[in-house]
């Protein structure tokens, strides 16, 4: 399976596919900017959306190839903070207990 050639943290796959030139980007709304999986298809990824004055980004939930839209948490970087991309791990693991074990 391909995502058990990613890294992982704190026991999950990630990919982060964003960097610090986002934070000068006024329009933008990228799915997948950063994702986690447990391994059996179940995960959480990362929309960073913003149009240059409103920040509407969130971490959603997904099984197998399918994001539920309905369950999210917004979430907004903050590129000041040198650890955002921990930070944001952090936050999507969070999310991903969240969304998952109230199942």
């Amino acid at each position: 399976m391909l995502y058990m050639t990613l890294p992982k943290y704190k026991g999950y796959y990630f990919e982060v596919n964003m960097d610090d030139s986002y934070q000068y980007k006024k329009d933008v709304d990228e799915w997948g900017a950063a994702v986690i999986f447990d391994g059996n298809g179940n995960g959480v990824e990362y929309n960073y959306c913003y149009d240059g004055r409103n920040e509407a980004s969130a971490i959603y939930k997904f099984e197998g190839i399918d994001t539920d839209y309905s369950v999210y948490q917004s979430y907004e970087i903050d590129f000041s903070n040198d650890n955002w991309q921990e930070k944001l791990l952090d936050a999507m693991i969070d999310s991903y207990h969240e969304f998952f074990d109230e199942e």
